[in-house]
């Protein structure tokens, strides 16, 4: 389960793991997550169906 006023309501039937828990919070902070290491090694994905809502929270952060 995930809150966060920034994400659409969703329900998602598909297997995940908590591997991909940390590249998911990177990605809904506007970070990169493919820059982890492991994230690279492992080619973990981002938890399904997590997309934010405003403009506000787009883009990388990842250079400031």
């Amino acid at each position: 389960m995930v809150s966060n006023p920034k994400l659409q309501k969703n329900v998602v039937n598909t297997p995940v793991t908590n591997m991909q828990v940390a590249p998911t919070i990177l990605k809904v902070l506007g970070l990169e997550p493919h820059k982890l290491v492991a994230v690279q090694r492992e080619g973990t994905q981002v938890l399904p169906g997590l997309q934010t809502t405003g403009d506000d929270d787009t883009g990388d952060r990842s250079e400031q």
